[in-house]
């Protein structure tokens, strides 16, 4: 995926294969998130239900 330059982009991956994983009773899954500014990560999270526990770096 290329970004776009001089842009704040906002990034979500997962989500449909998390809610596959959730619906067939697995709970091995995240969801992970991510804003990208002019191309620069400046944040993430990684949020795991099954583990009640997130993480996150900005």
């Amino acid at each position: 995926m290329k970004l776009a330059q001089n842009s704040i982009d906002r990034l979500i991956a997962g989500v449909e294969a998390a809610g596959r994983d959730f619906i067939a009773g697995n709970d091995e899954f995240t969801f992970n998130l991510a804003l990208v500014e002019d191309g620069v990560p400046v944040l993430c999270l990684v949020h795991a239900p099954a583990l009640a526990a997130g993480y996150g770096n900005r």
